[in-house]
């Protein structure tokens, strides 16, 4: 699958979603302690035979001394992604190529179901733009059943990369990094605390989303992690008292600024599992697909 192709719709939602341009208004830095105070502790205790115990301490010294707003918001994200079991949105998807100025915008639907072992999300794209007028461009990426769908009507072509096993659960797709979109919805407060400084940005309305109050957070990974491999920040919009993804914004180590809009958010609405099958793949289509390899066989032998 093209590389670049991937990046652009799965960059890094709710978690979907967990889902303006540039971020403005003051900063507000909180004191976080973080993995530092933590690795401190791992090595007092390295010889403990309670390795419970001093992971416990670990999460306790995370949460010292962060502004007690974003543990409330990170608190109350975490709950959030238990209560949502479906969710769709109107999503529009802006890539900027800073280093030379090429703007891509494309505008579509969004589809989010889970339950306890299983997600599934489609996203579906109806129209681009270059810095212009808008055309028709059908694309769409579906994640079913441990197979991720990517159909492209321009090129006709449909790749299909299997991502689970059968019967292997895939939340842990809906994580940071792994899922559609960039998401806080379902998020673990410290493994959040963990992996990214996080601050809280105050509201302005030359970058907030109109006519919509949100609370605005900013996260930065740590050195060292993954992420900091490969993203310079990410920030969230969340649509305020229902912690809501409204928009999502991360930039990657190029420079590009990715910038997601949701609307029109329509949570648990019993949403029909068809959503997320695509229609028979019309004839002339290129079909590649990249199935998972082989597990080695068990011989018993230890």
């Amino acid at each position: 699958m093209n590389r670049k192709i991937v990046k652009l719709a799965m960059c890094g939602l709710l978690a979907v979603v967990g889902l303006g341009i540039s971020a403005g208004g003051a900063q507000t830095k909180p004191k976080v302690s973080g993995p530092i105070e933590c690795e401190r502790t791992a090595k007092k205790d390295s010889n403990s035979s309670k390795p419970e115990a001093m992971d416990q301490t670990c999460e306790k010294n995370i949460r010292e001394g962060v502004d007690p707003k974003i543990l409330e918001v990170l608190d109350k994200l975490e709950k959030l992604g238990q209560t949502i079991k479906d969710l769709q949105a109107d999503l529009s998807l802006e890539r900027l190529e800073t280093l030379v100025d090429d703007r891509i915008t494309k505008e579509g639907k969004l589809y989010y179901q889970r339950d306890k072992k299983q997600i599934r999300f489609r996203i579906s794209f109806e129209k681009k733009r270059y810095d212009g007028p808008w055309y028709a461009d059908r694309e769409d990426f579906v994640f079913a059943d441990g197979w991720l769908t990517h159909r492209q009507e321009h090129g006709k072509r449909e790749d299909r990369r299997q991502v689970t096993r059968p019967g292997q659960p895939s939340r842990e797709l809906t994580r940071i990094g792994k899922s559609p979109l960039p998401i806080l919805m379902g998020q673990k407060t410290e493994e959040v605390l963990k992996n990214f400084e996080v601050s809280l940005i105050e509201a302005n309305e030359k970058t907030d989303p109109a006519k919509i109050k949100t609370v605005h957070l900013k996260l930065v990974p740590r050195k060292g992690t993954k992420l900091a491999m490969s993203h310079t920040r990410l920030e969230f919009w969340l649509e305020e008292p229902r912690c809501l993804p409204v928009r999502s914004q991360w930039e990657n180590d190029s420079g590009d600024i990715l910038t997601a809009d949701m609307s029109k958010l329509r949570v648990n609405k019993k949403m029909n599992k068809k959503v997320f099958k695509l229609p028979k793949l019309p004839s002339g289509y290129e079909l590649k697909e990249h199935p998972l390899p082989e597990e080695p066989e068990d011989d018993g032998k230890e």
